[in-house]
């Protein structure tokens, strides 16, 4: 659809009824008026025949409903319903481009006519210009006969119809470009505020590409919404390439020469950095102030210089000083701040008065800021990070870090700030704890990582990689969403060990099966084979991969997927057992996992429950292959904190088999629903039979408690530990 389409609805079959001559007269002169209108401004006009728009052609309701301005003569009585029925479809579309033409018979037919419209639809009441002293018909400048408006009562004088709807049409206009802009504004909004990769995003904003080429649609907040959503997407090509595209009208703004200056230095092909400078300093020359984005900008520029040249051009190291001071001095902000610290380090300044007193300043800024945990603002918890380094406070470093990681930044974010601490740790010799070296070992891997590896590529490196004799990893260990602990992950011939990372402990090497308990991160957790009953790869998180125990169940954040990749194929290799999903000692047997089923339906049409839980609901069940009753228990997806691993975990334990234990059959996810399958087992349970009865007598409690007994053997001699002893867990 062009950016601007005009529908006149027209009616072609003679009216001999009344004043039909004088009617189709008016009707002729007011379409001729409304044709020379839409060309004089540049508009496309279509004409739908009436008698299509009532029949309800597929051609004539398109046209009618994608045109931005629908200017409807209501002349005729008997088409008024129709023409009033599609208006206010139109309206109810957000289509509010609406006029009616009506050839004045009368002030009340006019006001009839008035009072069913809708508020937003414009009325236009007119009449064939009289004919003159000398006997001729009224006409217009170009000699054709005109209409002319008569008086609405509301502001709006006389005059010729022409100059009415001119004015008419170009306030339809501007308010179905302002409509157009907010929907390309709002689509992308949305693009820039869901989670997509960077190759989803360029993809997203390629579709969106050549609605831009409509000059109509072009304005200064639509060009910078986009750029933003290319930076985000980091196409800095596409940027560059845009802003070249719309011409001066648009990219002599301040905010659109800052971006092209930034598309082209972080472009960086031949020449592009030496063009970024002469952008940036053309714009900061026709400010009427100092503008403190473009002053670092420059900043940026020279000390990407100054580190191509391996930091060994001391002009553009003092260029990159002068304007990350100016700017710092300009408007002190965090971000121009520790650019500017970093590079007074790099300055041999790394004792000045001057950096002591940015490095206070910009904790100053942060301290009022609030604490770092509470942060969401990545660039903000970085440039904590940053200072904490630069100033060589290492646990505040490891403290921002974590943070750093629970934000889940884009790679090239997170390789930003890694340049930094780079380049700080160059002109200053480090002294890190082994806490803040996990770190950033972690955060280099990641930023090493291919985003548009996907899981075709990581099947077949689940086959391709060879594990090396002992195998290590890094990784965090998860505990919930927050809280996240750094370990070393070491896989060898028959052993897999998680041991934590802290500022006091070494990693350790010797093979044990000990557990300690975990308290700051020193821990140390050494599983031999027969410990470890299953790993597996996480399906909605593609660093994530469990480790079924035991004694406990883990979750570990790899920190890229070839990462994760490679300490599956390691387990593969060393405990292949684990790997298969193979658990030593499990009796075999058992059901298959159960998914065709009917819910056992009361007389009133409603799913029969069986008991409820502080987790979910238990309903009853027929499983249709082998027609038994089954139990169904529905938990919502957002009370487990990781389905997948629940869904392992009742696969694991459907191999169970045994008379005084409830059998587990299988799960599912549906809808956001969980659903366990288990075998029904009738009667209630103890807390209902002694609810029921009372007290029971000592031969009732040892037969039931020597059934108990015998289950829980049976779950110890399978290395399953039974966490929740109640009494209403045990049916009867």
């Amino acid at each position: 659809m062009e950016l601007l389409q005009t529908v006149c609805v027209v009616t072609q079959q003679k009216q001999t009824v009344g004043d039909g001559d004088r009617l189709q007269l008016a009707m002729r002169t007011a379409l001729a008026d409304v044709q020379l209108i839409c060309s004089r401004l540049g508009l496309t006009c279509r004409k739908v025949e009436y008698s299509h728009l009532e029949y309800g052609s597929t051609k004539a309701l398109q046209d009618f409903f994608n045109s931005d301005v629908a200017i409807v003569d209501m002349t005729i009585k008997a088409q008024r319903l129709t023409l009033l029925h599609q208006m206010k479809v139109r309206t109810s579309m957000g289509l509010l481009g609406n006029v009616a033409l009506l050839w004045h018979s009368g002030a009340e037919d006019t006001e009839s006519v008035r009072s069913m419209l809708s508020e937003s639809d414009r009325l236009v009441a007119y009449t064939v210009a009289a004919a003159s002293p000398t006997g001729s018909v009224g006409t217009g400048p170009s000699g054709r006969r005109h209409c002319i408006v008569l008086p609405d009562g509301a502001g709006g004088g006389g005059g010729r119809l022409y100059g009415r709807l001119k004015r008419l049409v170009k306030e339809q206009r501007r308010s179905a470009l302002a409509r157009r802009q907010a929907a390309y504004l709002a689509e992308v909004r949305a693009a820039l505020n869901q989670r997509m990769r960077p190759g989803e995003l360029r993809a997203r904003l390629a579709g969106m590409r050549e609605r831009l080429d409509d000059p109509d649609l072009l304005s200064t907040e639509v060009l910078l919404t986009t750029l933003l959503a290319y930076r985000k997407a980091q196409d800095y090509s596409g940027m560059v390439t845009l802003i070249e595209h719309v011409g001066e009208q648009y990219n002599s703004s301040e905010g659109v020469q800052y971006y092209y200056a930034f598309a082209l230095n972080r472009r960086n092909l031949p020449g592009d950095r030496q063009r970024a400078l002469q952008v940036a300093s053309a714009a900061l020359e026709a400010a009427d102030r100092p503008v403190p984005s473009l002053l670092a900008l420059l900043g940026r520029i020279y000390k990407d210089l100054f580190t191509d040249s391996d930091c060994q051009d001391k002009e553009t190291l003092s260029l990159s000083l002068h304007w990350y001071r100016q700017a710092f001095q300009a408007q002190p902000n965090e971000f121009s701040g520790i650019n500017l610290a970093t590079m007074l380090l790099a300055a041999g300044e790394g004792e000045s008065q001057e950096l002591q007193h940015v490095a206070m300043v910009i904790n100053g800024m942060l301290g009022r800021r609030g604490s770092v945990e509470t942060l969401t603002d990545y660039w903000l918890v970085a440039s904590f990070f940053e200072v904490s380094v630069l100033t060589e406070n290492y646990p505040k470093a490891c403290q921002a870090a974590a943070c750093m990681h629970r934000l889940e930044p884009p790679l090239w974010h997170l390789r930003l700030t890694l340049d930094k601490v780079a380049l700080i740790h160059r002109f200053r010799q480090p002294k890190p704890t082994r806490l803040f070296t996990f770190w950033l070992d972690y955060f280099r891997e990641m930023a090493a990582d291919s985003p548009s590896l996907d899981d075709e590529a990581e099947e077949e490196s689940l086959v391709e990689l060879e594990a090396a004799p002992t195998a290590e990893f890094l990784a965090l260990l998860a505990e919930t969403e927050s809280d996240e602990w750094p370990v070393r992950v070491l896989v060898r011939r028959g052993w897999l060990s998680v041991h934590g990372v802290s500022e006091s402990i070494e990693v350790a090497t010797e093979s044990s099966s000990d557990v300690d308990a975990k308290s700051g991160g020193q821990f140390r957790l050494n599983l031999s084979e027969d410990q470890v009953r299953q790993v597996c790869l996480a399906q909605r998180h593609r660093r994530a991969a469990f480790v079924f125990t035991l004694c406990d169940d883990l979750r570990l954040l790899f920190s890229n997927r070839p990462a994760r990749s490679a300490f599956y194929a390691a387990v593969a290799a060393h405990l292949p057992g684990v790997a298969r999903g193979a658990e030593p000692g499990l009796r075999s047997g058992g059901f298959e996992p159960v998914l065709n089923f009917d819910y056992e339906l009361t007389p009133s049409g409603q799913r029969r429950e069986l008991g409820r839980g502080s987790f979910g609901i238990v309903y009853s069940a027929i499983e249709l292959k082998r027609q038994m009753k089954i139990a169904v228990k529905e938990i919502s997806e957002d009370r487990v904190p990781h389905v997948q691993a629940l869904h392992e975990e009742i696969r694991l334990q459907s191999r169970l088999h045994h008379r005084n234990i409830v059998g587990l059959l299988g799960s599912v996810s549906e809808a956001g629903v969980v659903k366990i399958f288990m075998e029904q087992v009738p009667g209630g349970s103890l807390t209902a039979l002694i609810k029921r009865v009372g007290a029971l007598r000592e031969d009732t409690t040892a037969h039931y408690s020597h059934q108990i007994l015998q289950g829980l053997h049976y779950l110890h001699e399978n290395r399953i530990v039974h966490r929740r002893h109640q009494v209403g867990q045990y049916p009867c």
